[in-house]
């Protein structure tokens, strides 16, 4: 088995996996000299494909006791930081960009509790642990009336085509028959 440097040489060929040469036993070995990398330079607004774009990191909540201490309090480059006021209802965002040089950006939001309404407890009455939604009793009531409606027409209506069948095949077979009656009398 071959092995193998930190540069790719091959040391494991010949002279087996434990030879290495002479160079690497407390020798210096000399260096080629370093080429600086030429970065292309691209017109200003566009961005080279596979460059990461930079994201502001959360910096998490802290607790102040005024906006002094909040706008004063110090942040690092690229994060968010958000404070609640200890004694007010206020929230505080101060965000740095990614330059030193960059001013802060300071957000002040009033917190505001809101209250439930009795329309979104009675509608949340009506629903079971699930989240559905059921019919109440006097909706059920409503309900049955036009299902009893709709059943006494759908029952009239089969009664009246069943009138007509039997008044249709009636009329038909009472022909049938006296046919029938002529022909036999004919034959007789």
């Amino acid at each position: 088995m071959a092995a193998y440097n930190y540069y790719g040489q091959n040391f494991g060929g010949q002279y087996g996996a434990g030879y290495f040469p002479q160079s690497f036993q407390g020798q210096p070995m000399m260096q080629q000299p370093v080429q600086p990398v030429q970065i292309p330079q691209m017109p200003q607004g566009q961005t080279m494909q596979g460059q990461p774009v930079q994201q502001i990191q959360n910096g998490g909540f802290i607790t102040v006791r005024s906006e002094a201490e909040a706008r004063n309090y110090p942040v690092a480059p690229g994060t968010s930081v958000t404070f609640k006021h200890e004694t007010a209802p206020y929230c505080y965002t101060k965000t740095m960009g990614f330059s030193q040089f960059e001013a802060p950006r300071f957000e002040k939001f009033r917190l505001v509790k809101e209250e439930e309404a009795e329309s979104q407890q009675s509608a949340e009455d009506a629903r079971d642990q699930n989240g559905i939604a059921y019919a109440k009793e006097e909706d059920l009531g409503k309900l049955a009336g036009v299902v009893k409606a709709m059943n006494e027409i759908v029952t009239g209506m089969k009664n009246d085509v069943e009138g007509l069948k039997s008044d249709m095949y009636g009329v038909a077979g009472r022909k049938k028959t006296a046919k029938k009656a002529e022909v036999t009398e004919d034959d007789a």
